[in-house]
């Protein structure tokens, strides 16, 4: 198309496309990051304007940071220079709450349910660490052992003395004959070593799931569980947890204990957070007509056998 044709063209549209001629002048503009081969992080994308007539100059299109820009005339380019460090720009991360910390938390309440209403007792009579915690139901002895010197397969828990489930509400008895409780381990099939055992300070009885027990081997409920804390240096630690069913005299009745074995050491009743004024008002006007009951019966049985005793005379 002729010159003088365009132009005519040109007026009778009323639009002047001749601005449009030289387009391939210019650099195509994209956001494509295949175009760009640069990989450091302080430089910036500029698009290069050519023009025949005129000096290059750059088309900015993103500063990320404060920056000047200069033009070196001996090898016609244009430098950036930032004006403030990148990392003074750079957000500080938001804080977040560290997993070790919860982790932290969590152990520490394990450690507290260990001994809720009891104590941590080192043993020196068998070298173990001990914790044992309560409610009014029942106590739990826990026992720390090394797994990686004491299989757990090894284990076993043995006990004596203990009430039958029927009888759970009837436990009457001298000091002597509470029970015992006995935790050894087998090196071998007839050489076992002893963990810990004890006498028990108050009658327990056997879990429901016992009633109909075998006297020659008497069981409690027991288990092995991870330890609460474990580190690089006792990441084989276990704990030999054994569940001891309180036995009351009679229903009704809670009896708070102030150790687990009779050689520990007694905790303070005003210690055991979950005794309240109620229940020891209850227990005591319970312990005041159980004693007093029994006070009666022995003196019966006295009677009973005075007077057998004055009938055999009289013969």
């Amino acid at each position: 198309m002729s010159s003088s044709k365009q132009t005519k063209e040109t007026k009778r549209s009323g639009i002047d496309y001749s601005k449009w001629d030289h387009l391939d002048e210019y650099e195509e503009d994209t956001d494509d990051d295949s175009n760009h081969t640069d990989t450091n992080p302080d430089e910036y994308e500029v698009n290069e304007i050519h023009n025949s007539n005129k000096t290059k100059a750059p088309h900015v299109l993103r500063l990320d940071i404060p920056s000047s820009i200069t033009y070196q005339p001996s090898d016609e380019t244009w430098a950036i220079h930032p004006t403030t460090s990148l990392q003074a720009t750079t957000p500080s991360p938001t804080p977040t709450t560290s997993s070790s910390t919860n982790t932290a938390v969590t152990k520490d309440k394990q450690m507290d349910a260990l001994i809720l209403n009891g104590s941590a007792y080192f043993d020196p009579i068998h070298k173990v660490q001990t914790y044992w915690c309560q409610n009014r139901y029942q106590v739990i002895l826990s026992i720390g052992f090394d797994s990686k010197v004491i299989p757990s397969s090894s284990i076993r828990v043995q006990t004596t003395g203990l009430v039958s489930y029927t009888n759970r509400f009837s436990a009457v008895g001298t000091l002597q004959d509470k029970g015992t409780v006995s935790i050894c381990y087998y090196k071998n099939k007839d050489t076992s070593t002893i963990l810990l055992e004890g006498t028990l300070p108050h009658f327990v009885h056997y879990p429901e799931s016992q009633q109909d027990h075998d006297d020659e081997n008497e069981q409690v409920d027991w288990e092995i569980t991870p330890y609460p804390i474990i580190t690089e240096t006792n990441n084989t630690m276990r704990l030999i947890r054994i569940t001891l069913n309180k036995a009351v005299p009679m229903a009704g009745l809670i009896v708070w204990w102030t150790k687990p074995l009779n050689h520990f050491p007694d905790i303070e009743l005003q210690d055991i957070t979950s005794r309240t004024s109620a229940d020891t008002n209850t227990s005591n006007k319970m312990k005041e007509a159980w004693d007093e009951a029994h006070r009666l019966f022995q003196e019966k049985i006295k009677n009973k056998k005075d007077h057998n005793k004055d009938t055999l005379v009289s013969i």
